[in-house]
């Protein structure tokens, strides 16, 4: 049986840690938050990059669909004509090299801002282990400390 002295001792360095373990389980609850994120983050640039290149292959391949209906169309329109023809095959073929021109700027623009999604893509699964190896430690330094808050004092 412990006395009251005793008792209030143990009641004591309970009092005592009570507000680190309070600011550890508020750094926890942040730190579980900020995983979270990362792990949306993770998955948006994934997806991102997954969209964006079914996205570029499709707007390549448009130009070359755009030239060659203007070519079928032009030549099938112009008849007996081959002038005409022969125009609407070079204004089709102008309009698609422009259209390629321009959309190699944007890709190279845009590769750019890929480039920095890329490495941080690269970097955030190390930032989501060495999160989840702190979560685990902090879990284990609270229940730690839960074990010796709830053990009873035997006394000597």
């Amino acid at each position: 049986m412990t006395s009251g002295a005793d008792r209030a001792g143990s009641a004591a360095a309970v009092y005592g840690v009570l507000g680190v373990i309070v600011s550890m389980t508020g750094q926890r609850r942040e730190l579980l938050r900020e995983l979270e994120a990362r792990k949306g983050e993770q998955r948006h640039l994934v997806e991102r990059d997954t969209w964006r290149s079914r996205h570029d292959t499709a707007l390549l391949c448009l130009p070359l669909l755009a030239i060659a209906s203007c070519g079928v169309g032009g030549g099938a329109a112009a008849g007996p004509s081959p002038g005409l023809g022969g125009f609407l095959l070079t204004v089709a073929a102008l309009a698609g090299f422009a259209f390629m021109v321009l959309l190699v700027v944007r890709m190279a623009e845009d590769g750019r801002v890929r480039s920095a999604e890329r490495r941080r893509s690269n970097v955030l699964p190390t930032v989501l282990r060495h999160t989840g190896q702190a979560l685990r430690r902090m879990d284990q330094d609270l229940e730690r400390a839960r074990r010796i808050c709830s053990r009873p004092h035997t006394g000597a």
